[in-house]
């Protein structure tokens, strides 16, 4: 107990002060409240406001756990407010004082990056020069470079009917996978052409700009009879998934013994 305190037992025990009053506002989150004594000693009450807001923003997931592990200033000496962490595909929520009066909250917006981005514009599919483009610039580096080369050589044309012929059922390989075949047929003097291009392709890239983990995304590709391309993703949403759920064991690890983690929203 703080002399304050002490001063205002003396008081009331020796009846110099007999209201009930509010003694003092303690920063922006407490009211104390001095409650004398009916045939009883007097008692000090720190109420929580019901008005006490705090939140706070973060870019990262080392910040935001660096900050979750930091002890609540409210907290008393030796105990922390029980905590609860919601992770979801969009963001990561934490209470820092759940079931208290009082809302402390901390965020890390689970932002898509600009390779994830690029990849949901494959799943719509895009022309032979846009996703030259896109192999270029937001998802260089996370496919095979044979991608690129296949997009920049191949030249499909579609002025004419029937001016290339497409097998989207495709063949197998030696090694098992589909190829989707492009049959060119002749002109004049030139024999008919047939170009086999994989139909299954791995993207390795990044899912959220908080987090560094590389996660794998397969595909299926189709070509359109425009000459189109379009990546069909392969169980996405177990990816998207396994992603929250590594973040949710992430948080568990470092996160004070009081702390709760789930998979799911505030």
């Amino acid at each position: 107990m703080d002399l304050t305190s002490d001063a205002l037992k003396f008081l009331a025990d020796s009846g110099q002060i007999a209201d009930f009053k509010t003694i003092l506002d303690e920063a922006d989150y407490t009211t104390i409240l001095f409650k004398p004594g009916v045939g009883s000693p007097a008692t000090i009450e720190r109420v929580p406001k019901d008005s006490f807001q705090r939140g706070h923003k973060f870019l990262d997931l080392k910040s935001f756990l660096e900050y979750l592990r930091a002890p609540e200033p409210e907290a008393s000496e030796g105990n922390t407010f029980p905590g609860i962490v919601f992770v979801s595909d969009t963001e990561v929520s934490a209470d820092m004082r759940y079931g208290f009066q009082g809302r402390h909250t901390v965020k890390l917006p689970l932002t898509t990056t600009e390779e994830h981005q690029a990849i949901k514009t494959l799943f719509k599919g895009v022309t032979q020069h846009e996703l030259w483009r896109l192999l270029q610039t937001s998802l260089y580096g996370c496919v095979s470079e044979e991608l690129s080369l296949i997009s920049s050589t191949v030249s499909f044309t579609c002025r004419q009917k029937s001016l290339s012929a497409i097998s989207v059922l495709g063949l197998t390989n030696k090694s098992g996978e589909s190829e989707i075949v492009v049959e060119f047929p002749g002109q004049a003097d030139k024999p008919a052409q047939q170009f086999k291009i994989p139909v299954e392709w791995e993207f390795n890239l990044r899912l959220w700009t908080a987090l560094e983990t590389i996660y794998t995304v397969n595909t299926r590709l189709e070509i359109t009879d425009t000459g189109g391309f379009v990546f069909h993703p392969r169980r996405l949403q177990d990816v998207i998934t396994k992603a929250v759920c590594d973040i949710v064991d992430e948080i568990k690890k470092a996160a004070p013994p009081s702390f709760t983690v789930h998979a799911g929203s505030i």
